[in-house]
């Protein structure tokens, strides 16, 4: 019997971008806990003209920071002292095309605890099912911001290499469902991974 194991998204990223007629959050945007107990929001971005994003900051289920912002250029905006004693923090990130009090964008950023940081793909499931000389591949999405394709990559000697891509959605506020057959004959274990491309590349 042939044995296949799977990891779930190891992405490839570097910049979580939304729809250019967004507000556009970057990747190292982050929640970071201070030496003082406090927490700190920092926003990486880059807009082009006058692009607002919507905050809010809670601890646990009370909101400690409600705000919107409207930025034009890039930069980090910060938001410092965010008193949360339970350290169950979080931040949901609300993109627009133009003021506070346009309509929101699709597929609102979360940030959860310290560290946390936006990634523009959330993966369900990632699962692997050997047919005789043939492994069918299958995962699906909650949603994706910004992304061009998933590279499905193979273990081989010490190192992982590319058996083939599939097209991804681009933009998707709803669950997506993706699938790749791999010819396969190697023998015993096989391990698989996912890498994202954004479509900045």
């Amino acid at each position: 019997m042939k044995t296949i194991l799977f990891s779930i998204a190891m992405f490839a990223i570097t910049t979580a971008a939304f729809s250019q007629n967004c507000f556009e959050v970057l990747s190292g945007t982050r929640i970071q806990q201070e030496a003082n107990g406090t927490y700190t929001l920092l926003v990486n971005y880059n807009t082009t003209g006058n692009k607002a994003l919507g905050v809010v900051v809670k601890c646990g289920s009370s909101v400690i920071l409600d705000t919107c912002f409207v930025k034009n250029g890039n930069g980090t905006e910060t938001f410092s002292n965010l008193f949360c004693p339970t350290g169950n923090i979080s931040a949901v990130l609300t993109p627009h095309p133009g003021s506070c009090n346009a309509q929101a964008c699709p597929n609102y950023p979360t940030l959860y605890g310290p560290t946390g940081s936006v990634l523009p793909v959330k993966l369900n499931g990632f699962s692997a099912i050997r047919s005789k000389q043939e492994v069918s591949l299958n995962w699906n999405t909650e949603f994706e911001t910004g992304t061009k394709e998933f590279i499905v990559e193979r273990a081989e000697a010490t190192e992982f290499r590319s058996v083939g891509s599939i097209l991804a959605n681009g933009n998707s506020s709803t669950k997506k469902s993706y699938s790749f057959n791999d010819k396969n004959e190697n023998a015993g274990v096989t391990y698989y991974r996912l890498k994202n491309v954004d479509l900045n590349g």
